[in-house]
């Protein structure tokens, strides 16, 4: 005997009813949960000892309290001039690609400049160097550049640019790091990463001389970045707690310093010594860390991230940028 469809249907209907109430349920719960565009994000905080940043420097904290950014006078040296350098193409592609000694200049000082924490200057906009805070002297002081041969007949050109540099207090004349460092930019070391010519071109070719300049630039480019970094280490925004409000604290310090918005902050202890005719900071201990989303003109909301039991933020503690946020502005290339 054959079963009636009659039930079939009103199951399989009702089925379908339920399922659809189920969907449309969901949805319905769903759109009446809107998220608050202007709700506070929630904070976690975790405890334990906070890493004290180097490079705190008083000076640093005077300047966000007078609501000044940091001045740098950047100046190179020993440009890379393919006439009298290790290099496989002619002054008129340097010319053409932007490597002249004045494009270079304004390059150094633009890469500097990109992360907005310092006011950058250089001889280029008629300033001098007695406008600065620190000067950035630094020089080129070898590049060389050569085919090396791979599988296949293939050639790649393998270039490096070395960079030596100081930073140096205008005030007192003193170098800020223990000796010039140097800094080294390559390319050619990997697939990828290469220049080639392929079995029959020359490198006289204007297309080939063309590459082999612009991975000149590129090597130079990533020397002018890691130096960058290195400056960026060194002098990290600064400032000062001005209030607190449980796990909500405010700082001098915003904008105008080099802060920026999502940046992150130790709060630090610290006494204050007279060392000849500076004050120095001595006894550092690092008390918390914070994140800076409202960061305004000159003054900064924060919120605490990370607290050391054993300490209190109080009003009156010194801030500086997080290792995390003084390196994370770069993207080397």
């Amino acid at each position: 005997m054959t079963a009636s469809p009659q039930p079939i249907r009103r199951l399989l209907h009702g089925t379908s009813m339920a399922l659809l109430a189920t969907a449309l349920s969901g949805c319905i719960s769903f759109g009446g949960d809107k998220v608050d565009p202007n709700a506070k994000p929630e904070t976690e905080v975790s405890t334990g000892a906070v890493r004290m940043p180097a490079g705190a420097d008083y000076r640093r904290i005077v300047l966000a309290e007078k609501g000044e950014k940091l001045r740098l006078y950047t100046q190179v040296g020993g440009m890379g001039d393919p006439s009298n350098e290790k290099l496989l193409f002619p002054a008129a592609v340097a010319r053409s690609i932007g490597v002249t000694p004045v494009q270079i200049q304004t390059r150094f000082r633009d890469t500097i400049a990109k992360p907005k924490r310092y006011e950058v200057l250089d001889n280029t906009r008629s300033v001098v160097a007695s406008e600065s805070d620190y000067l950035v002297e630094a020089m080129f002081v070898g590049t060389t550049q050569e085919l090396r041969r791979i599988e296949g007949g293939v050639r790649v050109v393998v270039t490096q640019v070395r960079l030596r540099a100081n930073l140096v207090n205008r005030y007192d004349g003193k170098p800020i790091w223990d000796a010039p460092i140097v800094v080294v930019g390559e390319t050619g070391g990997s697939t990828g990463d290469r220049q080639t010519l392929l079995p029959g071109e020359r490198e006289s070719q204007p297309e080939v001389q063309n590459r082999m300049g612009i991975d000149y630039e590129r090597a130079m480019q990533r020397a002018f970045d890691r130096l960058a970094t290195r400056l960026d280490l060194s002098l990290r925004p600064m400032g000062k707690v001005s209030s607190v409000d449980g796990d909500n604290i405010g700082i001098i310090g915003g904008l105008r310093n080099g802060l920026q918005g999502g940046d992150e902050m130790v709060v630090f202890r610290a006494d204050k010594v007279r060392i000849g005719k500076d004050d120095e900071l001595s006894n550092m201990r690092a008390v918390a860390a914070l994140r800076c989303d409202g960061v305004g003109s000159a003054t900064s909301q924060c919120d605490v991230i990370r607290k050391d039991k054993r300490y209190q933020v109080q009003v009156g503690d010194f801030v500086i940028l997080t290792d995390h946020s003084a390196t994370g502005t770069r993207i080397e290339q």
